[in-house]
């Protein structure tokens, strides 16, 4: 059994107890010895007890401390440990005690002076066959054995992970599994994954800390994150703040890092972001085998980044198709999914501007959810049941009107014929609606209805994530205009309406040259005497 033993001046010495494996001494409150005092830096040193053919042997390392250790009073870097020995921490003074541990024989075979290649080794023997259930002894949670037998680990660990972060999940949740991963098969204090943000540069989009140290989301090292974001190539460092690459680095100071290890996350559009880990405690503690592994966790990650970001930009195209198809009849959908886009081109189109009449006066009646209830019902009688099937396309509602159009995106040569049929069928619909609005007490709505033929440019206008189909020029404005000449009841159409349809077929009278804002010349129009057509056209 060893101990570490201070007096503290009262006559009640504290004593703590030293396992197995690595001990570490400082005045953070997750230290095996946490000695609170001013002289003692948060993680000063470490004491490693390791099994030997004598009993234990026992490695004291100090950790770049501010004030340095002492054994009987020399100041040391790294030594081996005899019971009795006096060690200090800084001004702090305690005594080393173990039983079964040999006072060090230097001529004896296996004694000596240690370096940083034999604690690492002695941190493995420490470690014994189930090294892969500490936390303190080995960064690979993995059980000793073999060359190949730990080659065949480190495979299964992959394909584990692989297999966890395969499957479509959103950002946030994948992230969150892989950080929970990395937990599971490497021993870390704190691990950060930092993604490629609109500049260009890292912001740290998730983050797991040990359990016993402060939750901070900022605690990595930015200077070593960057570098690996930046050079594309893994960052190791066994001993942060003495290491040159990383000199000045007021991280590395200020959340006291001892041993950091960094991998770029590469997809196939280049460095997505960078997967951090580091320790608090120990320096030495990442090898080439672990900084191997990390990457390869790494590659995994950014694999499974890139997948979530096809199935979020699926997702979106597929929205967006959504929305996009919601106004255009089935037939015309099916052949959008077939395209990539649909370009603004110019085309010819008939267009059907319907409104409600006297909707000011039904506002002022009735509630404002009432009059939403109304709208729905109204607009989804005139468009799935009347528009989409004689093959309109829906340009726009606007407040209680519609526009629709015969010609865009595809023109066929009896559009305009359609689209007064669809103007004929509205105002026989106006009919059936008002048979169950006016049974609900309300008075009847009427619609009136304009139609104008002519040129347009069409297509998908707006920004890039924000489109509507919409159709741009003179025919659309002067068909509102002639909608506004239409009495209650009425359909009014322009003569280029007119020149399009069969003159047996439609029962038209011409009205007076009428004058629209916006137009120098009159206008020559007619209204459709729609009772006289029969519903069977």
């Amino acid at each position: 059994m060893a101990r570490l033993i201070l007096d503290g001046g009262d006559g009640r010495p504290r004593c703590w107890p030293l396992r197995p494996g690595c001990n570490s001494v400082g005045r953070a409150p997750d230290n095996t010895v946490p000695l609170n005092l001013d002289s003692v830096s948060r993680h000063h040193a470490e004491i490693l007890l390791v099994p030997a053919a004598t009993g234990c042997r026992a490695v004291l390392k100090d950790l770049g401390s501010s004030n340095g250790s002492f054994v009987n009073g020399a100041a040391v870097m790294l030594v081996e440990l005899a019971d009795g020995d006096e060690v200090g921490f800084g001004k702090t003074r305690c005594r080393f005690e173990a039983t079964g541990v040999p006072t060090p024989d230097p001529a004896a075979e296996g004694s000596g002076p240690w370096s940083l290649a034999d604690l690492a080794a002695a941190r493995q023997a420490a470690a014994g066959p189930e090294a892969g259930g500490s936390t303190e002894l080995s960064v690979l949670r993995l059980a000793a054995g073999a060359p190949a037998d730990r080659t065949e680990a480190k495979l299964r660990i992959l394909l584990d992970i692989g297999r966890s972060l395969a499957g479509p999940q959103d950002l946030d949740a994948l992230l969150t599994r892989a950080l929970e991963l990395l937990f599971t098969h490497m021993a870390v204090d704190r691990a950060c994954i930092l993604l490629r943000d609109d500049t260009g540069g890292l912001a740290p989009r998730a983050h797991r800390v040990r359990d016993g140290l402060p939750q901070d989301a900022g605690f990595f090292s930015r200077h070593i994150a960057e570098a690996a974001f930046a050079t594309g190539e893994p960052q190791l460092t066994s001993h942060a703040g003495a290491d040159q690459r990383y000199e000045g680095s007021a991280s590395i100071i200020a959340q006291h890092i001892h041993a950091g290890l960094c991998v770029p996350l590469t997809g196939r559009d280049g460095t997505l972001g960078a997967l951090y880990v580091d320790n608090l405690r120990l320096t030495g503690v990442y090898t080439r085998e672990d900084m191997d592994l990390l990457s390869a966790i790494g590659g995994q990650v950014g694999l499974a980044l890139d997948n979530a970001a096809l199935i979020e930009q699926a997702r979106a195209e597929a929205a967006y198709r959504s929305r996009l198809e919601r106004f255009f009849p089935p037939a015309v959908s099916r052949r959008l999914r077939e395209t990539e886009t649909i370009v603004v081109a110019d085309t010819e189109v008939t267009a059907v501007f319907c409104d409600i009449s006297d909707y000011t006066g039904l506002c002022s009646r009735l509630p404002p959810a009432e009059v939403i209830a109304m709208l729905n019902a109204w607009f989804e009688l005139a468009v799935e049941e009347i528009i989409f099937p004689l093959g309109g396309t829906l340009e726009k509602y606007i407040g209680d009107a519609l526009l629709a159009l015969w010609g865009a995106p595809y023109r066929a040569d009896d559009d305009a014929e359609r689209a007064v049929l669809a103007a004929v069928r509205m105002q026989h619909a106006a009919a059936r609606f008002n048979a169950g609005w006016t049974a609900r007490g309300h008075a009847p709505i009427g619609i009136h209805i304009g139609l104008n033929t002519g040129p347009v440019a069409a297509g998908n206008i707006g920004s890039e994530r924000l489109v509507q189909y919409a159709a741009i020029g003179d025919t659309t404005n002067v068909t509102s205009r002639i909608c506004g000449v239409a009495a209650d009841g009425e359909v009014v159409l322009a003569d280029s309406t007119r020149a399009r349809l069969d003159p047996a077929r439609w029962p038209l009278t011409a009205l007076p040259p009428t004058r629209v804002k916006g137009k120098d010349e009159p206008l020559l129009l007619h209204r459709l005497e729609w009772q006289r057509v029969a519903l069977s056209d």
